[in-house]
């Protein structure tokens, strides 16, 4: 049995993104000539059909943008990387004349991909904004099969747009200014160990120290939830275990350490990610890796609606403010 074309196929064939075939099926107008010319010429090679999402797009625009988020609403808007994304998000959408409809899973992968799947099959939305990656990330995969424009903020296993930081090398560089301070016994505190983005900062904490020929083990990783309370309950296990500094994936994490560390008389050095007011206002200095959260929402929007159709990523800076 002959095997059936995708939208991966079309794509490949084209040389261009799964995103700009599912813009030409559609009609969009954000398409330039030739490109459009060369996803037409790869739709007739291969005999490829649009699936009955794409179709519907075609025919009826919602104007409606979905934006999944990873976890419930009191957590992810009382997180600065949310707050700061959602506001350039939104602020990009309207540009364009779009709506924005919040999508939260509560870390529910399974509901996150039952939501969006029912909101693609209903045809209420025109594209998709995904705030985080998950490993083996199902929503993403079914989000590729449909062909719906999509983009992840993060670094996907999958052929689809997205937009990013080197988090592996901001790490890296985080813990070397650790090490630079003087630090010889490093503990690393992350967030969901599921996410995508938790493993590449981890990857970047352990070059540094093989780097640098300074001990650790897998002892020397913890896990804990995005919440400043995680933070201040994992801080007694790292004063038992004499830590001198920590590398932290999030400010509310860093901020709860800090806290206990300071109730307790002890000291640490800490260095962390997204640059708050948290780490700014600590008890105990908190250096912290500016990701750049507007822009990164920014780019989102502009991968997504916007004309330059033959990117398929953007790679976000990031700056250490370091505070002592």
């Amino acid at each position: 049995m002959k095997r059936k074309v995708t939208i991966r196929d079309v794509a490949y064939l084209a040389g261009v993104s799964i995103s700009t075939v599912s813009r030409v099926v559609s009609n969009k107008v954000n398409v330039n000539e030739s490109t459009r010319q060369k996803v037409q010429k790869a739709i007739d090679q291969t005999g490829y059909e649009p699936n009955y999402t794409a179709r519907a797009l075609a025919t009826k625009n919602t104007d409606t943008i979905a934006v999944i988020i990873d976890r419930s609403p009191t957590l992810s808007l009382g997180n600065s990387f949310f707050i700061d994304s959602l506001e350039a998000i939104s602020t990009k959408l309207n540009e364009y004349k779009k709506d924005i409809l919040l999508v939260f899973s509560e870390a529910n992968y399974s509901d996150e991909h039952s939501k969006v799947k029912s909101l693609i099959q209903s045809n209420k939305i025109d594209g998709v904004i995904k705030l985080s990656v998950q490993r083996n990330d199902e929503t993403i995969k079914y989000l590729v099969s449909t062909g719906i424009p999509t983009v992840v903020i993060g670094r996907p296993n999958e052929d689809v747009l997205y937009v990013n930081n080197d988090n592996t090398l901001a790490m890296k560089e985080a813990t070397e200014y650790l090490i630079s301070q003087g630090g010889k016994k490093i503990a690393f505190v992350g967030g969901n160990s599921k996410l995508v983005v938790t493993l590449d900062r981890e990857q970047g904490f352990r070059e540094a120290l093989d780097k640098a020929d300074i001990y650790y083990d897998d002892s020397y990783i913890y896990y804990e939830g995005f919440t400043i309370d995680s933070g201040y309950k994992i801080a007694d296990t790292l004063i038992e275990n004499n830590f001198d500094s920590v590398a932290c994936t999030d400010d509310l994490i860093a901020y709860g350490i800090a806290k206990r560390y300071n109730e307790k008389g002890k000291k640490i050095k800490i260095i962390s990610f997204n640059n708050t007011l948290l780490s700014e206002f600590s008890p105990i200095p908190i250096s912290s890796v500016d990701i750049d959260a507007k822009k990164l929402g920014k780019e989102a929007v502009e991968l997504l609606l916007g004309e330059n159709n033959n990117k398929k990523h953007s790679i976000i800076d990031t700056n250490i403010i370091f505070r002592s």
